[in-house]
């Protein structure tokens, strides 16, 4: 490989580390500064390779194999990191491995193998590593990760096995020439990494938008923006739908007695409690100050109000404790029924129906009138 090739790989991968880092100067997480300082190796092991004229293979050879190396498990830590994982510890032990078997005399004959198949290994474990991302990445950008160590660890080997045949096992140079063969697929990778903060971040955001800071469950506009959804797909589908609004009749006493650190406290535990009562498809969100909503697909008005007798219960059961506040509730509970067309008289049923259970003095559950279908 001739020596501007080698320049450019070390320019273009020294350039890269320092927009990476430019780019997210102060707010590094979640691997990105070990992310940046890899591409700084690769670009070091580029550059190390323009020294053949004042420093001996014997001392080129192995410096480069160990910053690939170390490159390529810098990457992997990001990703673990990202991923809040246990990282791998047995893999810190490849660099010092690459660079011996670019070293050690009896091993020169396949020293290009042995190296070039160790850091392909490190590469494709890139690619599994890129499966755990989680649901925060989209697919398409798994898919880029994944693809970049790919195309990284094919040219790697690829490279191995040609300079060994061609040269009869002379080491050659594979640092060098791995990172330009594999330049583009590290690129790829990068940019990919790149994305998947961003998809994370974007994520992350509109999910706190989504959600009541005190309660962590969905805020106003979000639970009623998910319980029309779900609403209309009970209309299309006709399958039963019920709505439950409770409040905690007690709220203002412990505000008035404790403070409201405690009356948040209580909220909280109301959260907690409804979070752990529902199915997986059940929607629960704080409604207003003191009330909330719990959306019920496919329930209809006998289960529904099973659900909030249950808990009506398990809300003064829960008190029990030191640090337990003793909630009761109010429930009320509202079914769908043929002529809505809309969630709004759902949900004006199941506020009347709270307000009847307040006004009868709390601590019950109270449904409409007339179980209607």
């Amino acid at each position: 490989m001739s020596q501007a090739t080698l320049f450019l790989g070390a320019i273009e991968a020294g350039v890269l580390a320092l927009a990476l880092f430019l780019a997210l100067a102060g707010r590094m997480r979640e691997g990105q500064s070990t992310w940046a300082i890899a591409l700084a190796l690769l670009g070091l092991a580029a550059a190390i390779q323009l020294l053949d004229d004042w420093l001996p293979d014997i001392v080129i050879d192995p410096a480069s194999a160990l910053l690939c190396s170390a490159a390529l498990l810098g990457m992997r830590d990001s990703l673990a990191r990202f991923t809040g994982r246990r990282r791998p510890r047995f893999w810190f032990s490849l660099p010092p491995l690459v660079a011996l078997s670019a070293l050690v005399p009896q091993l020169t004959g396949w020293a290009g193998i042995i190296a070039g198949g160790l850091l392909a290994i490190q590469a494709a474990d890139c690619v599994l590593a890129t499966r755990t991302l989680g649901q925060d990445v989209a697919p398409r950008i798994r898919r880029l990760l994944g693809t970049g160590f790919l195309i990284g660890a094919l040219a790697i080997l690829a490279t191995a096995v040609a300079h060994h045949a061609e040269t009869g096992g002379r080491w050659p140079r594979l640092a060098g020439q791995a990172l330009m063969l594999a330049h583009v697929g590290l690129l790829l990778a990068s940019l990919g990494f790149a994305f998947a903060h961003a998809s994370r971040a974007r994520i992350r955001a509109q999910r706190l938008a989504a959600l009541d800071a005190l309660t962590e469950l969905f805020n106003r506009r979000s639970i009623l923006e998910l319980g029309e959804r779900e609403f209309l797909r009970s209309v299309r589908s006709e399958s039963a739908f019920s709505i439950l609004m409770l409040a905690p009749d007690n709220l203002r006493a412990v505000v008035e007695r404790h403070g409201h650190l405690a009356g948040d406290r209580l909220l909280a535990q109301i959260a907690g409690l409804l979070g752990n009562a529902v199915r997986g498809q059940d929607l629960c969100g704080r409604y207003s100050d003191e009330e909330f909503c719990v959306v019920l697909p496919d329930t209809g008005h006998v289960g529904a109000m099973q659900l909030a007798q249950r808990l009506r219960e398990n809300a003064m059961q829960a008190g029990r404790g030191p640090d337990r506040l003793r909630g009761r509730l109010s429930v009320g509970v509202a079914s769908r029924i043929d002529t809505d067309t809309d969630p709004a008289p759902l949900l004006a049923r199941a506020e009347a129906a709270l307000h009847r259970a307040q006004d009868a003095g709390g601590d019950r559950v109270e449904g409409e009138p007339e179980p209607l279908s």
